[in-house]
């Protein structure tokens, strides 16, 4: 009998890793007899040079995975995946991702892909039309296309009134300079649309729920803030268009306090020149100031003195950008405070990390974690990032990397692009547990989490959207499919009386 074919990543495109017997940044391993000398100034200055080197390189595959994921979500866009969203274009043109396309890293579900082959590319059949499916949604709210709008429905941020695709020869030809490669296939797709939507309705859910004023004894903050809107800390932010798509819409608009974005300095440079030149951007953000915010590696320090167009910190009345590697958040200590000094710490608070956690050692996660949940008592989290194990919901008892993923690991690291986190944190259960564990303060009330996989919240899609999405591209790669799903979820803890 015929041995089975390897397991592989099916939207793997990356070049051929380097031989077992070489390590990046590392001379050769040489054979012989081994004799020990005391290391010179000259060799370690050298293997200083190395090290900084290499974490240049891997610091260089992380900020990248921005311009993966603003492809993405072009690419879903253009194809009818996700509601219009002319703020992503305006990054997309003005930060210049396109010029040098790459496949998506798996850090972007599924992170890796693989091009359209010919046959891909001139599919025209649609597949048979999917099962009936519970119309269930990650934040247990009904997705319905007719008024009155819910919340968490994702109605108020467009997707119950999403565009018919373009029927240009070119999908992305209303998206000048888009370079072809922006079009990713449609495991790629289907995935981002999943984490765009879910991630959407529960911020919708989280700014038009009334979170009431659930606290433990002896707490006054709902006293103190209630009535005065809700905020949301983005981190890892990178191109993210989610602030302008809040503020496009009325209702959403109402309820937004104060909107943070952390990220690398290289990062919101970027973005703020992309604000700076557009004033569609420009037109969502009141009492605008440009600065030169903490540097990446030291936020007490700040540095007004270099040239305007440099600027990578934004204040304003609603929205702050600031620089600040998310790496080195247990080395920040008091410099902490400055980050998130425009907030309210007695406010309703909503954190989003969207694959974030799992690039950050987990000693340094934690701390992040635990510092907002002792800043702010009315607190919320949302997570999106791969589960290494799978969804195990059928297998409980199983806590280790399943054989998908270490094939994702493989790619990964082919990449530069190491994962602590989600190394540490294998089961979506692991990654929802570690709020609790962190929150664990019965003053500011219990804390609840919970986690679902993408392959869940696709199963539990209304039957109508479903098909909408599978005949877009005319899916045929349902196994595929349902194997990436499932190593990817989206985690929600709460406390303080949110209710998401």
């Amino acid at each position: 009998m015929s041995q089975p074919p390897p397991l592989r990543d099916p939207l793997a495109n990356s070049p051929p890793a380097p031989p077992a017997t070489l390590s990046l940044g590392l001379p050769r391993a040489r054979g012989g007899r081994s004799t020990r000398h005391p290391p010179s100034s000259s060799s370690t200055s050298a293997a200083a040079a190395v090290a900084a080197r290499a974490a240049a390189i891997a610091d260089d595959a992380v900020r990248a995975t921005d311009s993966d994921a603003l492809l993405s979500r072009i690419s879903a866009l253009r194809l009818g995946y996700l509601p219009d969203d002319p703020y992503s274009h305006d990054f997309l043109t003005q930060t210049g991702p396109q010029t040098h396309p790459r496949p998506p890293p798996p850090s972007l579900l599924p992170h890796t892909a693989r091009p359209h082959s010919s046959e891909q590319r001139s599919r025209t059949a649609l597949p048979p039309t999917p099962p009936s499916a519970p119309a269930t949604q990650v934040n247990d709210h009904h997705h319905d296309h007719s008024p009155p709008r819910t919340p968490g429905s994702g109605s108020a941020f467009g997707y119950a009134d999403i565009p018919q695709p373009t029927t240009a020869a070119n999908p992305l030809a209303a998206f000048p300079g888009t370079a072809p490669g922006a079009r990713r296939p449609p495991l790629i797709n289907i995935g981002t649309y999943l984490r765009c939507r879910s991630i959407d309705q529960l911020v919708e859910a989280f700014l038009l729920h009334d979170h009431g004023a659930a606290l433990g004894p002896g707490s006054d903050a709902p006293a103190k803030g209630k009535g005065k809107g809700k905020q949301i800390i983005s981190l890892g932010a990178g191109s993210d268009s989610r602030y302008w798509r809040v503020m496009a819409s009325p209702e959403l608009r109402a309820q937004l306090a104060h909107y943070l974005e952390l990220d690398f300095a290289q990062v919101t440079t970027k973005k703020v020149a992309s604000i700076r030149r557009s004033s569609r951007l420009q037109a969502h953000i009141e009492q605008l100031d440009y600065e030169h915010g903490p540097s990446r590696d030291d936020a007490s320090s700040s540095s007004s003195s270099q040239p305007p167009d440099s600027a990578d910190s934004l204040r304003s009345k609603r929205l702050t950008i600031r620089p600040f590697d998310l790496r080195h958040f247990e080395q920040a200590g008091d410099a902490i405070g400055q980050l998130v000094s425009d907030l309210d710490p007695t406010l309703p608070t909503l954190l989003l990390f969207e694959c974030v956690l799992a690039y950050i050692e987990p000693d340094s996660a934690d701390a992040m974690i635990s510092s907002f949940g002792q800043r702010f008592p009315r607190l919320a989290a949302v997570g999106y990032d791969m589960c290494l194990a799978g969804d195990v919901a059928d297998a409980p008892g199983r806590h280790e990397v399943s054989r998908f993923g270490k094939v994702l690991l493989q790619n990964l690291e082919a990449r530069n692009l190491s994962l602590p986190g989600a190394k540490a944190a294998l089961t979506i259960e692991s990654q929802a547990n570690r709020y609790t564990r962190l929150w664990a303060d019965g003053a500011r009330g219990p804390t609840t989490a919970r986690g679902k996989s993408l392959y869940r919240i696709w199963q539990d899609l209304d039957a109508r959207e479903r098909e909408r999405i599978s005949r877009l591209e005319g899916l045929d790669e349902v196994e595929e499919l349902d194997m990436l799903l499932r190593h990817y979820c989206i985690t929600v803890a709460t406390r303080g009386g949110i209710d998401i």
